[in-house]
């Protein structure tokens, strides 16, 4: 769903104004784009719009499929770039946690496809990027640090606390009916087992008193 917006004509210090350039310029997004972040921050709205997280994901795409085109061969200039493309990666990060925090179990018992799917979709790109960009530190050869655990989602997976009967019967493949027939007929860690077996990310379920399915590492 777009976001409805709204011109706001006020003045600003020209000194502010500069400054407001300059790290819009570095961040390589508009000075509007930087005034709505900052806003969202004073007030507290962490909330992730529809498709901004694409928007941020289609950008970074851009970002590292420009380097990868270039061949930049100048090691500060390709170690300032991706440093860039890190710090819009962990800001995304951030508002990825903000949103599924302030969501509340109510609220994605109501839509639970759509944000599994969502998250999903982010999970993968996350990992293309950051596996371009293990490519391009190699290729770059800084030698300043090297990709590691410690990266904001280097072997991480974002993902949902739990499913309703007919979302996890769709991620296990098989209908709601079956999927609760199983759940009947096996003890909890067999169909544990049973559903880490037809799971993609090799993930057990167990069901809960409350009626939903809840993930077992």
């Amino acid at each position: 769903m777009a976001i409805e917006r709204e011109s706001v004509n006020f003045k600003l210090p020209k000194s502010l104004v500069a400054a407001l350039r300059s790290e819009a310029k570095k961040r390589n997004i508009s000075a509007t784009e930087l005034v709505v972040q900052s806003l969202h921050q004073v007030l507290g709205q962490t909330e992730v719009t529809e498709n901004g997280i694409e928007n941020v994901l289609h950008h970074v795409i851009n970002r590292l499929s420009a380097l990868e085109a270039n061949q930049v061969h100048n090691t500060n200039s390709l170690e300032n770039r991706l440093q860039e493309i890190e710090t819009m990666l962990g800001d995304l990060s951030q508002s990825i946690e903000h949103s599924i925090e302030s969501t509340s179990p109510q609220q994605q018992a109501q839509q639970p496809s759509h944000l599994e799917q969502k998250l999903e979709t982010v999970t993968k790109s996350l990992a293309q990027i950051n596996h371009t960009l293990g490519q391009l530190r190699h290729q770059g050869n800084t030698g300043r640090r090297q990709f590691s655990s410690s990266h904001p989602f280097q072997g991480r997976q974002v993902e949902l606390n739990f499913c309703t009967g007919e979302s996890l019967a769709r991620r296990l493949g098989v209908d709601e009916l079956s999927l609760s027939r199983e759940r009947e007929s096996l003890t909890p860690s067999e169909f544990e087992s049973w559903s880490r077996h037809r799971d993609p990310g090799t993930r057990g379920w167990r069901f809960g008193d409350d009626g939903l399915y809840y993930p077992v590492k």
